[in-house]
């Protein structure tokens, strides 16, 4: 059990660790991407599927509309762009992603930020491997990485063109997100008896403002949402490493923890999506299809209803009035939220030679 909690803790420490020197600009990157498709318009889609590889630096992007009828492809040069394990940003008309890099190097050093009308891409320079996830706020983006056990949460100053950093020893930083006011860090350390966790919020100059112990809340935070100044946060495994399916609501005006869900008989929570006033959640169960489960959740009230899905969802988006879900098997379903989620259609995604779906976004 000991190995176990190291081995997760330890993920992604592979890097290298030859620096470069701080690039304090965007890059308008336009060589290596092009379009397949007949001159198509750039806002008539629904969700775009990321396909990618971890052994070379090929990635593409397919823009399908709401019909799931195939529109365009666009072709980028990176590895292992994306997860689903972690949600891609949304600021204005942009996505912005991670291109980790080649997978025994995870090297790639850089944000990237995709026009969704254009499809121009904009790199951002970060000076740190195996870069996880990232988080933009008004002036702010953030990152964090993980390199043999130290992590680092990086600040790029997008005014200033700027950077800051702050580095945590022996821990491992597992989400980072921003408001305008503050940035909030899930953090997990081992010890010999149990997985150690931590909430750090920190203002926007990197002082430390508030710590919380959330261990006997449970640990591996990696994904949120945001409704009405609250943050709500799955939690997938408890301080002893075992599944367990909850979600934390965090005021976001006092940063205190007001409640704490837990979804009993379920696999853990796999994918969030925010629609209107609903939080729609995902249980993941990759062995048996018929554990996987659905939960409505009211953020108005905090009630909830579950249902079996018997689909093993990897990620999920909302457009308009429509969830999009893919699963294991690289199935892309369309489902009606203004109609008791009927199935409205279902189609077969064939991500190329050599890559892999990592995850679809809005």
């Amino acid at each position: 059990m000991q190995k176990r909690r190291k081995n997760r803790l330890l993920l992604f420490k592979n890097g290298e660790v030859k620096m470069r020197k701080v690039i304090k600009i965007f890059i308008i990157f336009t060589i290596g991407f092009n379009c397949i498709a007949c001159n198509p318009k750039h806002n008539d889609y629904s969700i775009s599927v990321i396909d990618t590889s971890s052994t070379t630096n090929k990635s593409q992007i397919t823009f399908y509309d709401n019909n799931l009828i195939k529109k365009s492809i666009y072709k980028y040069n990176y590895a292992e762009l994306g997860t689903h394990f972690y949600q891609p940003q949304y600021k204005n008309s942009n996505i912005y992603l991670v291109p980790r890099g080649i997978g025994n190097k995870h090297d790639e050093k850089k944000i990237i930020s995709i026009n969704k009308k254009t499809r121009q891409v904009h790199e951002i320079y970060v000076n740190k491997n195996n870069i996880q996830c990232v988080s933009v706020s008004k002036r702010y983006l953030y990152t964090s990485s993980n390199l043999n056990m130290i992590s680092y949460l990086t600040q790029y100053d997008m005014k200033k063109k700027k950077y800051h950093d702050l580095s945590l020893n022996d821990q491992y930083l597992s989400l980072v997100f921003s408001t305008n006011k503050y940035v909030y860090c899930f953090v997990n350390s081992l010890n010999k008896e149990f997985i150690y966790s931590t909430l750090q919020i920190y203002d926007h100059n990197l002082q430390p403002i508030k710590n919380i112990d959330i261990t006997t809340i449970g640990n591996c935070q990696r994904k949120y949402t945001i409704y009405k100044n609250k943050a709500y946060i799955p939690v997938s495994y408890d301080m002893n490493d075992q599944n367990i399916s909850k979600l934390i609501i965090l005021n976001l005006k006092t940063n205190i923890i007001e409640n704490i869900i837990s979804f009993e008989n379920t696999s853990y929570i796999g994918e969030i999506v925010k629609y209107k006033k609903y939080l729609l959640i995902s249980h993941t169960n990759e062995v048996s299809l018929n554990k996987a489960k659905f939960t409505i959740f009211n953020l108005n009230n905090n009630k909830f209803k579950t249902i079996n899905s018997n689909i093993c969802i990897k990620s999920m988006a909302i457009k308009n009035n429509s969830l999009y879900t893919v699963d294991s098997l690289n199935y892309i379903y369309k489902f009606d939220l203004l109609n008791d989620m009927k199935l409205v259609k279902k189609i077969k995604h064939t991500p190329p030679k050599n890559m892999y779906l990592s995850t679809i976004a809005s």
